[in-house]
C-alpha cells in the first residue's frame, strides 16, 4: 500500500487534490502552447526553457564514471556570511519578511544541510529569475542565492570539470528554470501534465546524450557566456515536459512582476497561479516553498498615480495564497519602498541608468502622455539605482532580492540549531534553588491538590508591593571565548484575575537595563510567560525581582507575581535569526563535538 497524499481544499473553490480540477487544456493545445513559446523564445532571444549554459548548475561540474577519484575537499569556512557586503540592513531584512508560516518544511530543509547532505534548488519566476538588469557575471539575486548557500554549507564530494555524465555524488544541484515574460500558467500546466518520474540523473545524461552529443553544455556549472549549442526553441519544446523533478528540495516562486495586476482574486490568473503551489505541495519530497516578490516602481500605477502605488497588486493577492497554504514570503516592496520613495541611494528610483524604456504619464488632466522614464547620467555610474530600466533591478537590487531569499533559510538553521545555544535552563523542580534571597516571596504551589509536581504549577509567589525576590545565575558561557548578548528568560505565570507586575534588575556582579514583568492579560487562561532581558557575563549574577504597585496592561485587583523558570543564552532566541548569530551556534556546536571525541 502507498501512503495517502494530503488533500488541500483551496480558497478559490476547488477540493481534493491539486490534480482533481479538470484540465485547464488539453494535450494538444499543450504542445501547441509549448511550441509557440519556445518559437517565441527563439525569435526575441528570451531564455524560454533553456537547459544549456546557466540552467542546470552545481558548484563542480559533471564526471564521468572512468575519471579518477577527485581531491579532498577543503575543510567548511569556520563563519557562516554572505559572500558579498549586505545591501540591507537587519531591520529591512525584517520588514521584508513579509511571512514565515509555521517553517516545517524549511526547518527539514536545514536539518537536512545541517547534517551534511546534499540539497535540489529550483528558482521559477520571469526575466527577474533569469538574471534581467544584472550586469556583472554571477551577479543575479539566483547566482547569488547558490552562492550563498554552497559557501554556508560546501559540498563534502569534490568534483573535477568533466563532459557530461553522471551527476557528481554529494553535489548541490541548483536549477534555474526563469522563462522570461512568463506567468504561472504555463509553469502551472507543465507541472500538472508532464512531472518526470526519473531523477535528475538520469534525465541529465539522456539530454546530453541526444541534444549535445556529449558537449560540456549541459554540464552542471556556472553559466558561460557566449551561444548556446542547442537553439532555445527546440530545447524550449523538448524540455517543457521537464519543469521540476520529484525529488526537489527547494523551490523559489518569482512572478508578481509578471502575473496580470488587475485581475480578480478568483479569475483564471490567480487560480493558475493557486494551481502551482497545490501541485508543488504535493511532490513527494515535500518541498520546501519561498515565494519572492519583486517590486518594479515604474509599472505601479493605480488611484491616479503612473507610478509608485504601494498597494500595486498582485502582490498582495499572491501573499493571502501564501498564508493559506503556509508558504514564506519575501517582499521587496515592504522592504525598501520608503527608501525608494525618499530616492535614498542604492535605492533611487527617480532615473534609469537605461535609455529608452517607455512610460505612460498622466498628465493633470487625467489624459495619458507617453514618454520614456528619465535616463541617469553616466556619470552618476549604477550603484545609486535599485532598477535599471524601470522594471529590472540593477546590480544591487539582485543582492538585495539574494538577502530577502537567504532570510528565511537563515531563520531555519538558526531555529534548527537554537536548542544548542542554551547552556543552562533551570525550571520547575531545579528553579527553588536559584532564588538565593527573598522578602514576602513563598515558594507554593498553585494548584496544591493536583495529581503531580507539574500539574500544581511550584513557583516562587509574591503578592504584596514591595515583596522582591533575588535569584543567582552564572551568565557566563559555556564555551570560552563566546560572543554576542547574554539574554535571561524568566518565566512567569501569566492569568486573567489578581495578577500584578514587577521591575526586574540586576543588583550584583552583573548590570542590565532595569526591565518590567506584566502578569496581566484578559485570555481566560493561566499559562507561563516570558520575560526577556539582556544582562552582562558573571559567575555571580544576581538579578531581584520586586512586586510593584502599579497595575499591569489588564488592570486587576491583586498583586501576585509567580516566578516558575529561569534560562539564560547566549543568543537572541526572540530573534528570526542572523547571520552572525548563526555563526555563533556553528561555532558552539562543532567546538561540542571535538569535546565528544576527546572524551571518547
Amino acid at each position: 500500500m502507498t501512503e495517502a497524499e494530503p488533500v488541500y481544499e483551496g480558497p478559490l473553490g476547488s477540493t481534493g487534490r491539486p490534480g482533481s480540477r479538470k484540465p485547464l487544456v488539453s494535450q494538444a493545445q499543450l504542445i501547441c502552447v509549448c511550441l509557440v513559446i519556445g518559437i517565441g523564445a527563439l525569435i526575441t532571444g528570451a531564455p524560454a526553457l533553456v537547459l544549456g549554459p546557466g540552467s542546470f548548475r552545481c558548484d563542480r561540474s559533471m564526471v564521468l564514471p572512468t575519471m579518477p577519484a577527485p581531491p579532498p575537499v577543503p575543510p567548511p569556512p569556520k563563519r557562516l556570511k554572505l559572500p558579498w557586503e549586505p545591501v540591507l540592513t537587519k531591520e529591512e531584512l525584517r520588514r521584508g519578511e513579509t511571512y514565515y508560516g509555521s517553517g516545517g518544511r524549511l526547518n527539514r530543509l536545514a536539518n537536512k544541510l545541517l547534517a551534511g547532505k546534499p540539497i535540489k534548488v529550483y528558482t521559477l519566476g520571469g526575466s527577474v529569475t533569469g538574471g534581467g538588469g544584472a550586469s556583472r557575471k554571477g551577479g543575479s539575486y539566483v547566482d547569488l542565492f547558490f552562492s550563498f548557500i554552497q559557501q554556508a554549507f560546501p559540498h563534502r564530494q569534490a568534483c573535477p570539470a568533466g563532459r557530461c555524465g553522471v551527476l557528481c555524488p554529494g553535489d548541490h544541484v541548483f536549477v534555474n528554470k526563469a522563462i522570461a515574460a512568463s506567468t504561472a500558467f504555463l509553469y502551472a500546466t507543465c507541472l500538472k501534465h508532464h512531472v518526470p518520474e526519473v531523477g535528475c540523473r538520469t534525465r541529465q545524461q539522456h539530454m546530453c546524450l541526444r541534444m549535445a552529443g556529449g558537449a560540456s553544455s549541459c554540464r552542471l556549472a556556472p553559466p558561460r557566456h557566449g551561444p548556446d549549442p542547442v537553439p532555445p526553441f527546440l530545447l524550449s519544446v523538448m524540455l517543457g515536459r521537464y519543469h521540476m523533478l520529484q525529488d526537489v528540495d527547494l523551490v523559489t516562486l518569482e512572478f508578481s512582476v509578471n502575473e496580470r495586476s488587475e485581475a480578480q482574486f478568483t479569475s483564471p490568473e490567480r487560480r493558475n497561479f493557486e494551481q502551482l503551489l497545490r501541485r508543488l505541495l504535493q511532490y513527494p519530497s515535500r518541498p520546501a516553498i519561498i515565494m519572492l516578490h519583486h517590486y518594479a516602481w515604474w509599472e505601479s500605477p493605480g488611484d491616479g498615480l503612473d507610478r509608485g502605488v504601494f498597494y500595486h497588486q498582485p502582490e498582495g493577492q499572491l501573499t493571502e495564497l501564501a498564508h493559506y497554504y503556509d508558504i514564506p514570503t519575501l517582499s521587496i516592496r515592504a522592504a525598501a519602498y520608503h527608501l525608494m520613495a525618499a530616492n535614498i541611494d542604492r535605492f533611487r528610483v527617480d532615473k534609469v541608468p537605461m535609455a529608452g524604456r517607455l512610460h505612460r504619464y498622466l498628465a493633470d488632466n487625467g489624459t495619458v502622455i507617453m514618454g520614456t522614464i528619465p535616463v541617469s547620467h553616466p556619470a552618476e555610474g549604477l550603484d545609486p539605482f535599485f532598477l535599471v530600466d524601470g522594471m529590472h533591478p540593477g546590480n544591487l537590487g539582485h543582492q538585495a532580492l539574494a538577502e530577502l531569499l537567504a532570510q528565511p533559510l537563515v531563520r531555519a538553521v538558526w531555529e534548527a540549531e537554537a536548542g544548542e545555544a542554551v547552556y543552562t535552563a533551570d525550571r520547575r523542580e531545579e528553579f527553588r534553588p536559584v532564588v538565593k534571597n527573598s522578602s514576602g516571596f513563598e515558594y507554593l504551589p498553585e494548584r496544591p491538590k493536583a495529581e503531580d509536581f507539574m500539574h500544581q504549577k511550584w513557583g516562587w509567589r509574591g503578592t504584596e508591593p514591595g515583596a522582591w525576590a533575588e535569584l543567582e545565575l552564572d551568565t557566563r558561557p559555556e564555551e570560552e571565548g563566546a560572543g554576542g548578548d547574554t539574554v535571561v528568560w524568566l518565566a512567569h505565570l501569566r492569568s486573567y484575575r489578581g495578577m500584578g507586575t514587577a521591575l526586574i534588575e540586576c543588583v550584583s556582579g552583573c548590570t542590565c537595563a532595569p526591565a518590567k514583568l506584566d502578569g496581566t492579560w484578559q485570555r481566560r487562561a493561566s499559562l507561563f510567560w516570558m520575560t526577556r532581558f539582556i544582562v552582562t557575563q558573571h559567575r555571580r549574577c544576581r538579578v531581584r525581582v520586586t512586586v510593584l504597585d502599579e497595575a499591569g496592561e489588564f488592570p486587576q485587583e491583586g498583586h501576585k507575581v509567580t516566578l516558575v523558570a529561569v534560562m539564560v543564552a547566549h543568543l537572541d532566541l526572540a530573534q528570526s535569526g542572523t547571520l552572525a548569530n548563526v555563526q555563533e551556534l556553528q561555532n558552539m556546536r562543532r567546538k561540542r563535538r571535538r569535546r565528544r571525541k576527546k572524551k571518547k
